[in-house]
């Protein structure tokens, strides 16, 4: 086998490297950029939950003011009621 036979085989197998080399390097850029957008989203996903977190804990709050007002009013007119009765 002579050099240049040798070159040839060594040619042709680093020209073969080279283009999956390629590949896998379009692989990772593209798998880069779908965890960026990922992680945009994700954030995106955090922001809306935590709106609708205090959205929600405020309509909770609206709730139980109204449920103590309701209970108190219950109980005043119980009282009143009782105080009728005896």
């Amino acid at each position: 086998m002579t050099t240049e036979e040798l070159w040839m085989k060594i040619d042709t197998k680093m020209s073969i490297m080279d283009g999956k080399l390629d590949e896998v390097a379009t692989t990772v850029r593209l798998h880069e950029q779908a965890l960026a957008n990922d992680k945009k989203s994700i954030e995106a996903v955090k922001q809306e939950a935590k709106e609708q977190y205090s959205k929600l804990e405020a309509r909770i709050a609206k709730l139980e003011r109204w449920m103590w007002f309701t209970l108190g009013a219950g109980g005043a007119a119980g009282a009143g009621i009782a105080k009728l009765l005896m």
